[in-house]
């Protein structure tokens, strides 16, 4: 395996611009709950997005727009899920397969979590029974018919709009790995994910974001060392 040569870090503020929801996929259902529960902090009952949840995201967006830099110059073979451990997604990424897997994922993707100040804008709703949240109602149509069907409305959880979280990626700098096409793929994978948003019900108006703030920081590998 190469060396490890530093850290890069991509820091900034992830502001939900459209009701954003992450699933806790609940395995049981409150009276008078939620029919349709984010995933919250199991202490502080605080929603967040997981960075599994905005990595996979990512990826995905990057395979789908056939992204290549650098030395990836040639098509990939698939716009799918790839695992061809010779494409700038499986560089950065991983590759998807265990046995053909010879370098780590070069990107490690934090939690995003509320900043204070959503916090305290987001109290009110507590008084509600909500936890820094809102509930949105929805009915399902019958296309056929064009009224209610039988199943009634449900509730669905959402990360406001307006709120914002912190936005954080560690970047691993191996030998003979070019920083600046690192830079280039993040960067271009958030401006898709902008595009597109994130979370549950996309293409029903949730989930829509914007970074702001984005800045880049640097830490040697040798222990304490800075730029």
């Amino acid at each position: 395996m190469k060396a490890l040569v530093k850290h890069m870090e991509l820091t900034g503020t992830m502001v939900v611009l459209s009701g954003l929801r992450i699933g806790a996929g609940g395995a049981s259902l409150e009276i008078g709950g939620l029919d349709n529960p984010i995933v919250r902090h199991p202490v502080t009952r605080q929603p967040y997005v997981p960075g599994s949840s905005l990595k996979g995201k990512l990826r995905s967006l990057l395979e789908v727009s056939n992204f290549q830099v650098g030395n990836f110059t040639e098509p990939r073979a698939t716009t799918g899920p790839c695992g061809c451990n010779n494409c700038a997604v499986c560089w950065l990424f991983g590759c998807g397969r265990a046995q053909d897997a010879q370098e780590p994922s070069r990107l490690i993707f934090r939690d995003c979590t509320m900043l204070p100040e959503s916090l305290e804008s987001l109290k009110p709703l507590m008084s509600e029974g909500i936890f820094y949240s809102e509930v949105k109602a929805e009915v399902t149509m019958d296309r056929s018919t064009g009224k209610v069907g039988q199943a009634g409305p449900r509730s669905m959880d959402r990360i406001p709009a307006g709120a914002k979280l912190n936005f954080q990626v560690t970047v691993r700098v191996l030998e003979g790995d070019n920083e600046g096409h690192m830079k280039q793929a993040l960067l271009h994978a958030l401006s898709l994910l902008e595009s597109e948003g994130m979370g549950g019900s996309v293409t029903r108006g949730y989930g829509q974001v914007k970074f702001e703030g984005l800045t880049w920081s640097e830490k040697s590998a040798k222990l304490g060392a800075t730029a």
